[in-house]
């Protein structure tokens, strides 16, 4: 299907490309808009902007599973989709990634496992 809407056979998609083989694999009955522009704000809040560049094959799998996943939830969960709060979640998703970056080892890009379980309890999170 990538294949097929990759009309200039670059191994990437335009916004265009993307959404008409979205509407392929997922048909446009199964998705509301609210749904539609969450799979897009999911994106966005890992900076990721669907307009603003190409989407290889990934990155398509990952938005064409997280539709169908969202198509086959049931009808109160869908609901709660269109309630949401993105603001709010992307300010949590912030503050994850501040934590993140200032517990990262420079040199590896990477935080420790000990340090990890480190500020998840501080955090309240348990084992």
């Amino acid at each position: 299907l990538v294949s097929q809407a990759d009309s200039d056979g670059d191994g990437y998609l335009t916004c265009f490309q993307v959404l008409v083989a979205l509407k392929e694999i997922v048909p446009p009955e199964a998705l509301t808009d609210a749904e539609e522009m969450y799979v897009y704000r999911i994106l966005e809040m890992v900076d990721y902007h669907i307009t603003d560049g190409l989407t290889d094959l990934k990155l398509f799998a990952v938005m064409a599973s997280l539709a169908q996943k969202i198509a086959a939830l049931d009808d109160f969960m869908r609901s709660l989709i269109g309630k949401m709060d993105f603001k709010a979640l992307e300010l949590k998703l912030y503050k994850a990634r501040q934590l993140f970056l200032c517990n990262i080892d420079s040199q590896a890009n990477t935080i420790s496992a000990e340090q990890l379980l480190v500020e998840l309890k501080a955090g309240g999170i348990r084992e």
